[in-house]
């Protein structure tokens, strides 16, 4: 649409009327290329800013209103308290020739401590190495990392019957002047090996020495709990 004006001037140059055309935007074949153009610039940045929200919002939580404000629900991934094993991972268990640690508290049958390492430093040991009693030695086969387990072990598979044989009297002169009390260490020889005994009885003429191990004869129970696993490679 096209609108004239006629002016009553005439032209500097030919003195005649001249003629004064309003035209509508986009109504010449190069405005209507320039409409365009803008129209598709605006639909691009509309779609950008709609495209980053919803990245912004499947990363961070959409935001949740309360009574007293807006609260964004943050999503935080969750990451194994253990990085060096992943979740799934099997639980180690003790095999022979593994080294293990355990801690451990042992009793008599009455439930007297005869021994504990709690707030120790673990006890450490390959198993089938013969390093500890047998019962102790094959009760932990099996047992899994952090597993507790009660071991109830007889004499004979800790630290043997009593024998006899290791029970000698020895001459009260043979320690001098050297005062001698039931339950006091002594050394001696055995089957030339260096022993240690402990004094049982003591008269005017003999000393009556054992040298059996002091928990010979005795069923020991074990409470053991396996801290740490090193399998045998």
């Amino acid at each position: 649409m096209e609108e004239q004006l006629q002016s009553s001037s005439p032209s500097a140059e030919n003195g005649k009327s001249a003629t004064i055309t309003n035209q509508q935007p986009g109504s010449t074949p190069q405005g209507k290329k320039s409409y365009i153009k803008y129209v598709a610039v605006g639909i691009v940045i509309v779609l950008m800013v709609a495209g980053g929200v919803l990245t912004y919002t499947r990363m961070y939580g959409a935001s949740s209103s309360t009574g007293s404000g807006s609260q964004t629900n943050l999503a935080v991934p969750t990451l194994n308290s253990n990085p060096f094993q992943p979740a799934n991972a099997p639980v180690p268990v003790v095999g022979v020739g593994d080294t293990v640690k355990i801690n451990y508290t042992g009793t008599f049958t009455n439930g007297t401590v005869f021994d504990s390492n709690i707030g120790k430093q673990p006890l450490v040991f390959t198993v089938g190495s013969g390093q500890v009693i047998p019962g102790l030695d094959n009760g932990v086969i099996g047992m899994k990392l952090g597993e507790e387990k009660i071991l109830t072990i007889p004499a004979n598979e800790a630290y043997g019957p009593i024998n006899s044989t290791l029970i000698t009297q020895i001459p009260r002169s043979a320690l001098g002047n050297q005062t001698v009390q039931v339950g006091m260490g002594i050394g001696g020889t055995s089957g030339g090996k260096q022993e240690q005994g402990t004094v049982t009885a003591v008269n005017a003429t003999y000393l009556t020495v054992d040298f059996n191990p002091p928990l010979a004869g005795d069923t020991l129970i074990f409470n053991v709990t396996v801290v740490g696993i090193q399998k045998a490679t």
